[in-house]
């Protein structure tokens, strides 16, 4: 059986290797690890409403950094292709965001604008259904770098990797998507904006003015993840006795996912399927070493390759007892997991999967995976593949054991 552990907000999946001893052997060894998952609580964020902006700050040096300390620290140590195999020493005994503080007192003024489209404020049923919102979501440009993920839909994306909020240009420029993209530019990590209406108190609701009037807010929110309509499932909610209503929504993703990282080559695009690899490399060794999720901070293929790097590192400096030739991760696959059950589609992290070797594109077939216990379908996305062109295996010649890092 496979064990699992979880660490940091990532998951650490788990490794075997291979020996002359006979084992139960994992047909489909990189397959999603349902039973890992069903406890993996879905990411949440907190927003502090009534400002101007609050972002939430990201470090991408210090977040590589950190995946490259946990792979150290929780490496992969048995394949997951058999039982009781390790491929390194730690398996031989194997069986921040600046909204602090700023709740806002009942009855204080809340940073509001102009009503720049003289949207119809007076309910939320009347704000839901005024025809100039509709009207400026549908025609707002589509900016330079991005695509648009969704448009005009009567909800906000509730999603993976927030970054903050900001009113948009304080409602000096309307509904402006240029605006929004520019700013998310300016935040690092930040990967796709939503923009929308959001019907908002001029006070904060609470004892004493548990009602008070509303205005027309356009704001953005900011995320290190891609955005579509299944996330888009914040449509308000009940401040006191003031209804928020939200409507207007448009989402945009930049077109710079997937980048390069560092070291390594790539990426193949795998659009929205994941690797089912062989079950042994070239050289005869078990290839799919594990698994890591990583559920906060933004999609960054960067951390896979940190994790990847450092678990060879990790190897090499604590080699398996048995003798065997420490095992090194030649390739990841990085992509974003959705998990949907009956009530919604709820973004998960995003998942990096290692190998011992390189795999074509032929091989990404796996789509979907199903938890028929608890009713989930889990889905990938934004699905990325790399490699180390220095640790790809050395193939044994036909008929011969030469290059194998393990006896059969």
């Amino acid at each position: 059986m496979l064990r699992r552990a979880l660490l940091l907000p990532a998951l650490a999946g788990l490794v075997s290797c291979q020996t002359t001893t006979s084992y139960d052997i994992n047909p489909t060894p990189d397959a999603l690890p349902l039973d890992d998952l069903v406890d993996v609580a879905v990411p949440t964020y907190t927003e502090t409403p009534g400002l101007d902006s609050d972002i939430v700050y990201y470090a991408s040096a210090t977040a590589i950094s950190a995946a490259a300390a946990d792979a150290t620290e929780s490496p992969l140590s048995v394949f997951p292709a058999a039982t009781e195999v390790p491929i390194n020493s730690a398996g031989d005994d194997s069986d921040s965001s600046d909204s602090a503080n700023k709740k806002r007192a009942a009855c204080a003024p809340q940073a509001t604008i102009a009503n720049y489209y003289s949207v119809d404020v007076g309910s939320y049923s009347a704000f839901k259904a005024d025809p100039t919102i509709s009207s400026v979501a549908v025609s707002a440009p589509t900016p330079s770098g991005y695509f648009q993920t969704m448009k005009n839909l009567p909800g906000a994306n509730s999603a993976y990797a927030y970054l903050g909020y900001a009113v948009v240009n304080k409602g000096q420029s309307g509904y402006d998507t240029n605006w929004c993209a520019n700013k998310c530019t300016s935040i690092s990590g930040c990967l796709s904006f939503n923009i929308y209406f959001e019907r908002d108190p001029v006070i904060e609701p609470g004892t004493g003015c548990t009602n008070p009037a509303a205005f027309a807010n356009v704001k953005c929110s900011f995320w290190g993840a891609p955005l579509d309509s299944t996330t888009a499932k914040n449509t308000g909610q009940w401040r006191s006795q003031f209804q928020v209503a939200i409507a207007g929504s448009n989402s945009y993703t930049t077109r710079k996912i997937g980048g390069p990282v560092d070291g390594y080559t790539g990426p193949t695009a795998l659009n929205n399927a994941t690797m089912n690899a062989p079950l042994r490399d070239c050289s005869n060794t078990w290839t799919y070493l594990g698994y890591k999720l990583y559920q906060s901070g933004p999609y960054d293929p960067a951390l896979c390759g940190a994790a990847c790097t450092a678990q060879t590192q990790y190897n090499l400096a604590h080699p398996p007892s048995s003798g065997a030739s420490p095992v090194q991760c030649a390739a990841f696959g990085s992509y974003l997991l959705t998990m949907t059950n009956s009530t919604g589609a709820y973004p998960l992290g995003q998942m990096c999967t290692m190998y011992t070797s390189n795999w074509d594109k032929q091989y990404a077939v796996n789509t979907a995976s199903y938890n028929d216990a608890i009713g989930a379908k889990y889905t990938y996305s934004y699905s990325f593949f790399y490699y180390n062109d220095d640790n790809q295996p050395v193939c044994s010649s036909s008929g011969s054991t030469v290059g194998r890092r393990f006896d059969a």
